[in-house]
């Protein structure tokens, strides 16, 4: 399960993304972005190499910024991950590809 329990935002240009996310990542999250950063970079594709933050964007376009700061923890169960193109000039985002988690208890495929 993914715990989300910090809202923020993001500065895009002169305005912002306001998100929700956790305060702390799980290790198999991180080690799951650490794997596809890796395969990205072997494949020779770019990719913005920001740290990865996961989030769930929730507002595009605010004028300030809103301070980091924790919430009432919100649970949600991660049964999958996809792969979501977005587009910064509009509010659309697109399903590229989904892939499906194994459940509890049996060994993750690779990376």
């Amino acid at each position: 399960d993914l715990v989300l329990d910090q809202v923020g935002s993001f500065p895009i240009g002169h305005r912002h993304v306001g998100w929700i996310g956790p305060r702390i990542p799980t290790p198999p999250l991180m080690a799951l972005a650490a794997a596809i950063r890796r395969r990205l970079a072997a494949a020779g594709i770019d990719f913005d190499a920001r740290s990865f933050v996961p989030h769930v964007t929730l507002l595009r376009g605010l004028a300030a910024s809103l301070a980091a700061r924790p919430i009432a923890p919100i649970r949600w169960p991660v049964d999958r991950f996809d792969l979501i193109a977005s587009r910064l000039d509009r509010s659309r985002y697109e399903t590229v590809a989904s892939w499906r988690l194994p459940a509890r208890g049996h060994a993750s495929p690779a990376l």
